[in-house]
């Protein structure tokens, strides 16, 4: 909590955290299912640590009260975007992970994305409220650049290829401009052979999200015991529609899609740019 806040904890009872409670980790990768169960001890502590989180949520309100008020006060709150979001989440718990994050379940991997858009940036059209389509981080940037009146790949000058898409037609209300089947590709490389021994990380893994399901492959896995970092295929598999905290791994059950996955995965790798927006890539595969 911020240094005014500190001590001052509500005794209310936190909302259950899904997934913390002990459930059966014997279809995850080696790296969880070999993590011993949370003891009384260390949900206390990750309680606490969840509770301060939401405490000092007061402070970070404070701040964006001041900073509206600024905008306000200088004329130039119609004139600005303040966008809200996050590099990951954190486990509080879940899938045994006391903590940290890097994982491809929705707990960290799942964000906010909130924006407060004047009409001007948006072509005057209606305010959404809320917006379902599948976005990304790596959709901010082109919406920055296009809100700029500029081009990521102008005819002259230096081209900088992005993977992602201007959000500007969700925010218009041209839903239709939007692939509605659009994948989110996933993936994390830890970059060295070894790691801190029983932390519950990953070393390397490729993914996607596409609509109701996740699909992730792990190529490199630590030891428990040491850390180091071996070549593994391990695959994990997740419906959302069924299993909203990824609690069942459905890899080997659910054939045809893995295999649909498995070959999205690999197609979206080497992809680069944006169809119509930038120059092909080496690949011969734009994003989607």
């Amino acid at each position: 909590p911020a240094p005014r806040d500190r001590g001052r904890f509500s005794d209310a009872p936190l909302p259950s955290l899904p997934g913390v409670e002990e459930t059966d980790v014997s279809d995850k990768p080696t790296f969880i299912r070999e993590l011993p169960p949370l003891s009384d001890r260390k949900r206390a502590i990750i309680e606490r640590r969840y509770r301060c989180r939401l405490e000092s949520l007061g402070a970070a309100d404070r701040g964006v009260k001041q900073l509206v008020r600024a905008l306000r006060q200088t004329g130039e709150l119609s004139e600005t975007v303040i966008v809200f979001t996050s590099d990951n989440g954190n486990f509080h718990g879940e899938h045994r992970l006391p903590g940290s994050k890097g994982l491809p379940y929705a707990e960290a991997s799942r964000l906010p994305l909130v924006m407060r858009v004047p009409a001007a940036f948006r072509g005057d059209a209606s305010l959404s409220r809320e917006i379902d389509a599948p976005v990304a981080n790596i959709d901010v940037v082109p919406t920055i650049v296009e809100w700029a009146g500029t081009e990521t790949c102008p005819e002259a000058g230096d081209c900088r290829v992005m993977d992602g898409r201007s959000l500007l037609p969700l925010l218009e209300g041209r839903a239709t401009a939007w692939p509605a089947d659009r994948p989110i590709a996933t993936e994390f490389d830890i970059g060295k052979d070894e790691i801190k021994p029983g932390r519950g990380t990953a070393c390397e893994y490729r993914g996607v999200h596409q609509g109701r399901w996740t699909y992730v492959r792990h190529t490199s896995v630590p030891d428990l015991a040491t850390g180091v970092c071996a070549a593994t295929d391990q695959v994990e598999l997740y419906d959302a529609a069924t299993d909203p905290y990824q609690l069942e791994n459905l890899a080997g059950e659910a054939a045809d899609v893995e295999r649909r996955l498995a070959a999205l995965t690999d197609e979206l790798a080497d992809c680069a740019g944006i169809e119509g927006r930038d120059p092909e890539p080496a690949s011969g595969r734009y994003c989607r």
